[in-house]
C-alpha cells in the first residue's frame, strides 16, 4: 500500500504543507493536528464504511476518540471509524496547522462543536483530526474553500470528495457550491439523488435532492417529461430518484410502466 508519505510527495496535488505556506487574512490562534495515517485494516472483520462501523457526530463528540489504537482527544473521520489504527506503524503523517478558531467554528458546525469541547474538556494537547491519506486534498479543499473562497477545478470526482467532506464537516456554504457545480457545470443532476443517500448532514441531502430536483423539472412539473433522460441513468439514480417524497408524477402506474420500460432497455 502506498504510504501518506509517498502519495503527498508524489501526486502532485496540495497537501497541507502547501497550505501551510498560504498567506493568509485571518490571525491564526490555536494549533491543529491532522495525523495522515494509511487504511488500516478493519477490526474484528468489520469493514470500513459499514453501517456498523458508522456513527453520529453526537456519539462521536461524546468521546472524541473512536477507533482501536487511536490517540486521545481525536476526531476521526468517517472512513476510519471502527478500525484499528495500532497498525499503521511508520507510515503516518503527523502536519500541526495553525489556524483561526473563529473562522473554523462560523463556517463549520463540526470545527465549533470540537472546539468548545476542546475550551470545557482537561484536554492540554491541540485538537486533532485523523483522516486516511486519500482524505488530505478534499480537507485542504476544504480549508482553501473557508480561508479563500476557492473551489478546485470542476472535475466530478473532485467535487464529489469535497461535497462529502463539507458533509462531514458541516460547512453548508461548501456544500452548496458543489451542488452547483455538479448540477449546473458538471451536468451530473441524477448524480446528486445517489448522493442524496451517502451524505449525513440532513441540510445538506435536503440542498442536494431540492436543486437536483428543480434542475431535472424545470422544463415540466412531471418528472416523466424527461423520460428519455431518465432511461439512460442506471438502476441505482433511478431508485434513488424515485424514492423522493416530492416526486411530481401522474399516477403510480406511471411509474410502474417506466420502471417496465427501463428493464426493456438493458
Amino acid at each position: 500500500m502506498e504510504s501518506p508519505k509517498e502519495k503527498i510527495e508524489g501526486d502532485g496535488r496540495k497537501a497541507l504543507s502547501h497550505f501551510k505556506k498560504r498567506e493568509v487574512i485571518h490571525p491564526p490562534d490555536k494549533p491543529l493536528r491532522v495525523w495522515i495515517v494509511s487504511k488500516p485494516q478493519p477490526d474484528d472483520g468489520e469493514h470500513i464504511g459499514t453501517e456498523d462501523s458508522r456513527k453520529s457526530e453526537a456519539e462521536i463528540l461524546v468521546d472524541f476518540n473512536n477507533g482501536i489504537g487511536a490517540r486521545s482527544g481525536t476526531y476521526i473521520s468517517r472512513r476510519l471509524r471502527g478500525v484499528d489504527f495500532s497498525t499503521s506503524g511508520d507510515d503516518s503523517v503527523e502536519e500541526v496547522i495553525y489556524v483561526n478558531s473563529e473562522l473554523l467554528s462560523r463556517e463549520s458546525y463540526l470545527f465549533f462543536k470540537l472546539f468548545n469541547q476542546m475550551k470545557t474538556g482537561s484536554q492540554e494537547e491541540p485538537l486533532t483530526i485523523q483522516i486516511e491519506a486519500s482524505e488530505e486534498h478534499a480537507l485542504v479543499a476544504l480549508l482553501e474553500f473557508i480561508y479563500f473562497s476557492s473551489m478546485p477545478p470542476p472535475s466530478y470526482e473532485e467535487i464529489v470528495d469535497l461535497l462529502m467532506t463539507s458533509d462531514e464537516f458541516q460547512v453548508l456554504s461548501c456544500a452548496i457550491q458543489c451542488t452547483y457545480q455538479l448540477v449546473y457545470k458538471l451536468n451530473s443532476p441524477f448524480s446528486c439523488f445517489e448522493l442524496c443517500h451517502k451524505v449525513q448532514w440532513v441540510n445538506v441531502r435536503e440542498f442536494l435532492a431540492a436543486e437536483a430536483m428543480t434542475y431535472v423539472t424545470q422544463t415540466d412539473s412531471d418528472i416523466m417529461s424527461i423520460k428519455n433522460e431518465l432511461l439512460r441513468q442506471p438502476f441505482s439514480r433511478i431508485k434513488a430518484l424515485f424514492c423522493m417524497d416530492y416526486l411530481k408524477v401522474e399516477s403510480e402506474d406511471v411509474v410502474y410502466d417506466f420502471v417496465l420500460c427501463w428493464a426493456q432497455t438493458l
